[in-house]
């Protein structure tokens, strides 16, 4: 039963990490910051709620983990929502490939074992 709430809050937290990527990239585009800064504003909104989520459960913060692609997800969503409103496409649209991309890439992540080596003390 626990694992299956486990796979359930990592569902949700990816879903949930998308939706405040494209929400906050779309801010910062409204407010003419630019296709960088809202790249950035971007991953910093996916990953506050998932560091305040941590926090407030005395848990361990989710991104700071060695090797976890966790801002990789974020940046992949936010920097796909950056390129699509570039492109034109609207903003609805572009949202949910956002939150689509950032979900598949932090899943894929976790399902399949993918992270960054850790580093090594030379």
């Amino acid at each position: 039963m626990l694992t299956r709430a486990d796979s359930l809050i990592l569902v949700l937290d990816a879903v949930v990490m998308g939706l405040f990527g494209a929400i906050g990239a779309s801010k910062a585009l409204s407010l003419g910051v630019g296709e960088a800064g809202a790249l950035v504003v971007g991953v910093i909104g996916a990953i506050g709620g998932g560091m305040l989520r941590d926090v407030i459960l005395n848990r361990p913060i989710s991104f700071l983990h060695v090797g976890t692609l966790y801002a990789v997800a974020a940046g992949t969503g936010a920097g796909v929502f950056v390129l699509l409103i570039a492109l034109g496409t609207p903003v609805a649209i572009a949202g949910l490939v956002c939150v689509g991309v950032t979900t598949s890439v932090r899943l894929a992540a976790v399902r399949f074992g993918w992270t960054f080596p850790a580093a090594v003390k030379l």
